[in-house]
């Protein structure tokens, strides 16, 4: 927990750094002492044109089990993922059977890492604390090119699992660049991302099924970010552990919050949550945010032989949401407005959460 040591990475749970000065193991990948790397960035942009992405890639063998699905992934894994929230509709390349981790090529020095196919580059990753991304669908239709400027870096409590031990840090910054779908001109883009890098090790653990979580990284208009995660175990108890919130102020300075409320939910027609409360308290600091998402169709879905065709087959949409914060602070109160782009997670193990929200 807060305070403690990550099992995968190098530095103190909770406790927020300047990108620059994060350790450089923490952020190269490393299939060599893990069975699990990620990359994702989730952008939430300003207008209406583009309201959000998540994009991003996966490699390596874990026990998907954990998540509710039914097989373990084999070692050579990689899947990639475009996944843009637009005004016309959700745009969703998902791309789970085309690459193998063969394909991902890792630079020598600095971070720098690219997925090609037939020689073309699918997804290029280089630079840190200023990333650069180039991502593009194999068929053209959707791509992104983007300069993430990263400003902070948290290391966030390892989840352990049955199956798995899921470490994960978290950073933030700003985004800019272009995007372009459906054969469209390209559009200028510019907003907040969290980019997170999960690592996982494949080892078994006596402890509870996961039954389903709500991450919500979101912008608030002081210029502040807020982290959040909620967790239930399949039992219907919260995961205490892996419900927090890490309130990252103008300065770069954070403070550690627990997740006290995620109540008063609403489901949609697809079984998302479309709108929900939540609190964190710590430090003198009570937040309570009631957040709501911006609905859009699907548009397209696409990637590979088994990507539903629809939203409520789509278990894990990138909603993009808007959200009304109180922050009371040693007395004193204040509103906030501000917005993010939320992951949920149900495996179906245990109770529907629509009872326990």
């Amino acid at each position: 927990g807060f305070g403690g040591t990550s099992a995968h990475f190098d530095g103190l749970i909770g406790h927020t750094v300047a990108a620059a000065q994060f350790p450089a193991r923490n952020y190269l990948t490393d299939l060599v002492n893990y069975n699990y790397e990620g990359n994702w960035g989730f952008a939430r942009f300003d207008g209406d044109d583009v309201l959000a992405a998540r994009f991003g890639f996966g490699m390596g063998g874990f026990r998907w089990e954990d998540w509710g699905s039914d097989t373990p992934s084999a070692d050579d894994y990689l899947f990639l993922q475009l996944e843009l929230m637009t005004s016309e509709g959700a745009v969703l390349w998902l791309c789970g059977d085309h690459f193998k981790a063969g394909d991902c090529h890792i630079g020598d020095v600095g971070h720098a890492l690219t997925i090609t196919d037939d020689g073309r580059k699918v997804c290029d990753i280089r630079g840190w604390p200023v990333t650069t991304w180039r991502m593009e669908s194999l068929d053209g239709y959707a791509s992104l090119q983007l300069t993430a400027t990263m400003e902070t870096a948290t290391i966030v409590p390892d989840s352990v699992l049955p199956n798995n031990r899921f470490a994960m840090w978290i950073a933030t910054g700003t985004i800019a660049g272009t995007v372009s779908w459906d054969g469209g001109q390209e559009k200028g883009i510019s907003g907040v991302i969290f980019t997170d890098h999960p690592r996982i090790t494949a080892t078994p653990h006596p402890v509870a099924d996961l039954g389903w979580f709500h991450y919500t990284p979101m912008r608030l208009s002081d210029g502040s970010r807020l982290i959040a995660y909620f967790t239930r175990f399949a039992n219907g108890d919260v995961n205490p552990e892996y419900s927090f919130g890490c309130l990252i102020r103008p300065d770069k300075s954070s403070v550690w919050l627990q997740q006290t409320a995620f109540e008063h939910v609403a489901f949609d027609e697809h079984d998302e949550p479309a709108a929900w409360q939540q609190s964190w308290e710590g430090e003198g600091l009570t937040l309570t945010a009631h957040s709501s998402i911006i609905p859009v169709p699907l548009k397209r879905a696409w990637g590979g032989a088994k990507v539903p065709q629809n939203l409520k087959e789509n278990v894990n949409v990138p909603n993009a949401f808007d959200t009304e914060v109180t922050v009371i602070e040693h007395g004193v109160t204040r509103q906030l407005t501000g917005g993010g782009v939320y992951e949920y997670i149900n495996t179906s193990k245990g109770d529907d959460p629509r009872r326990q929200s």
